[in-house]
C-alpha cells in the first residue's frame, strides 16, 4: 500500500518506517525539510513538503494514498512548558490532525484508513483505566482530547480509523530512557516523589508492531498502546539501577521536581495504571510483557562515562556495491569534512583489512590532533569496526553495519566513546563533542547520499 506518514522522522516514525518498507509498503513522509529527510531518514520514501499549521497536503500526493498514519507533534518533554511551548505542543497536534483529516475526507474514495496517535496523558489518575475511562482535567488531557477530536468527529464515517493512546515508550535511541538512565547509572538518580505512582510503558518494538497491526488488520476504534503490566516509578528506577549493578539514589521530592520542570512535573508524578486488554482482544501479541526484558533489550551496557551515538542511513544500492568504497583508505578523506584537514600519515596495508592500522592527523576546533586507528574487525560486505589506539579520546570504537533493506542498504554507524578525565571532563565537554560528531556525520551522510543516489 501507499501510506502517508506525518512524524515519520521522529523516534517512533523512523522505526515504523523501516518496518513498513521492509514489509513492502511505499511511504510518503510529510516534512518541513524534504532535502534533509532524503539524507537522514533510514528508509526509502518520498518526502513531501508540509507545514502542519498552514500547508495542505498536495492533491497530487493525496490522490495516490491508500492510508494515513499521523504521528506528528512537538516533543512533550523536550522543553520546559512555557506558554509559548504549550501552544506549540497543542497546535502541532490539534491543527495538524485537522488538516490531515480534511485531506483524507477530500479523497475518501481513495483513502482506506486513518491511523492517529494520542497518549495516555488523555486520562487522569487511576488504576485499571481503559478506553472508556473519562479524560483528566490537566493540560495533557486537553491536548489529547483536541488531538483525537478531528478523527472522532470530522473524519468521514466510511474511512476506517484507529487511535492509539501511547504510554511511556522504551527505546535505546531516545525518549524516556535517554533522560532517566544517566543519573541512575552514575548512582544518584532515584524515584520521583514517593515513587508509588504507576507508569504504563511500552517497548518500542511492540509499539511499532501495534501500528503494523492497525495498518494490516481490520481493527477500528481507540486502543491503549501500553504493555499489560504497569509498574511503579520506584520499580522502574530499581530495575534500571539493577542493570547497571547500582543502588537507586535518593528520591527526588515532589517540590524539587516542580521547581526543576514546572508544570510538566504533574505528568511525572501522576499515577496511571492503564489496561491493554482491548488491543489484546484483537489478537495482538506483545513481545515484551515484562519490564525487565524490555530494559535489558533497550539499555546498552556502557560504563558511566561512556556515550553511544547511532546514525542510520538508507542507500538505494546493494551492500555489495557500497562496501568496496570503504576498503580504499583514500576514501576516508572523501567522507571527512574539509574543515578537519584530514591527512593520512602512515598505513600498514594498501587496502583496508582486519589488522590494518592507520596514522593520520586532523584539526578539530583549530587544535591539531594525531590519531592511530586499528581495524579490529572486517567482514565484507556486512560490517567492519575500528578502534582508537592513540588519540584524543579515552575510548573511541566505531562499528559500521550494512543490511539489506527494501531493495537497498540500511547503513548503521555506532560510535561508543569516552572523553578523557573522570566525570568533570565529560560533563563540561560532552555537549560540544556530540555537536562535533553530529556535524561530521551530517557531512558524511550527505556525501554518501550524493554518491549513491539514483
Amino acid at each position: 500500500m501507499k501510506i502517508l506518514i506525518s512524524g515519520g522522522t521522529g523516534l517512533v516514525g523512523k522505526e515504523l518506517g523501516k518496518k513498513l518498507t521492509e514489509r513492502g509498503h511505499e511511504l510518503f513522509v510529510l516534512t518541513r525539510d524534504p532535502d534533509r529527510s532524503k539524507v537522514k531518514t533510514p528508509y526509502p520514501h518520498t518526502p513531501v513538503f508540509w507545514n502542519a499549521a498552514k500547508t495542505p497536503v498536495p492533491e497530487e500526493i493525496m490522490s495516490q494514498i491508500d492510508g494515513i498514519i499521523n504521528l506528528a507533534g512537538a516533543g512533550v518533554a523536550d522543553k520546559r512548558w512555557s506558554q509559548n511551548y504549550k501552544s506549540k505542543i497543542f497546535n502541532s497536534r490539534a491543527i495538524g490532525t485537522q488538516n490531515l483529516v480534511r485531506s483524507a475526507n477530500n479523497n475518501k474514495d481513495q483513502v482506506q484508513f486513518f491511523i492517529s496517535t494520542s497518549a495516555t496523558g488523555f486520562y487522569g489518575e487511576g488504576e485499571n483505566l481503559d478506553e472508556e475511562s473519562s479524560p483528566g482535567n490537566h493540560f495533557l488531557s486537553k491536548v489529547c482530547s483536541a488531538w483525537e477530536a478531528p478523527v472522532e468527529n470530522q473524519l468521514d464515517s466510511n474511512l476506517r480509523s484507529v487511535i492509539l493512546r501511547v504510554g511511556v515508550v522504551l527505546s535505546e535511541k531516545g525518549g524516556a530512557l535517554n533522560k532517566m538512565t544517566p543519573p541512575i547509572q552514575m548512582g544518584f538518580g532515584g524515584a520521583l516523589g514517593n515513587g508509588r505512582q504507576l507508569t504504563s510503558w511500552i517497548d518500542i518494538e511492540d509499539l511499532v508492531n501495534m501500528y503494523i497491526h492497525a495498518v494490516e488488520s481490520d481493527i477500528s476504534g481507540t486502543y491503549n498502546a501500553v504493555a499489560p503490566e504497569p509498574v511503579s516509578n520506584m520499580e522502574l528506577t530499581q530495575q534500571i539501577a539493577h542493570i547497571f549493578q547500582k543502588k537507586p539514589g535518593l528520591s527526588v521530592p515532589s517540590f524539587a521536581l516542580r521547581a526543576a520542570v514546572g508544570e510538566m512535573s504533574q505528568v511525572l508524578l501522576m499515577s496511571q495504571g492503564i489496561s491493554s486488554q482491548k488491543i489484546l482482544d484483537t489478537g495482538f501479541q506483545f513481545k515484551y510483557l515484562n519490564l525487565e526484558d524490555s530494559l535489558k533489550a533497550r539499555i546498552p551496557k556502557l560504563s558511566p562515562t561512556e556515550k553511544r551515538i547511532l546514525f542510520e542511513q538508507w542507500i538505494p544500492k546493494k551492500k555489495e556495491e557500497i562496501f568496496p568504497f570503504f576498503s580504499d583508505a583514500e576514501n576516508l578523506g572523501k567522507i571527512t569534512p574539509p574543515w578537519l584537514n584530514f591527512k593520512i600519515l602512515n598505513q600498514s596495508s594498501e587496502t583496508i583489512e582486519e589488522g590494518s592500522t592507520f596514522d593520520y592527523q586532523i584539526k578539530l576546533n583549530g587544535i591539531p590532533m594525531k590519531w592511530k586507528t586499528l581495524i579490529d574487525s572486517w567482514n565484507p560486505p556486512l560490517s567492519f569496526s575500528d578502534t582508537q589506539l592513540k588519540g584524543p579520546y579515552k575510548k573511541w570504537h566505531h562499528t559500521h553495519k550494512f543490511e539489506d533493506h527494501a531493495g537497498g542498504t540500511l547503513m548503521t554507524d555506532q560510535v561508543d566513546y569516552i572523553l578523557p578525565g573522570s566525570y568533570a571532563g565529560p560533563a563540561l565537554l560532552g555537549w560540544k563533542v556530540n555537536e562535533d560528531v553530529q556535524n561530521i556525520f551530517d557531512y558524511r551522510q550527505l556525501f554518501i547520499f550524493n554518491k549513491y543516489k539514483d
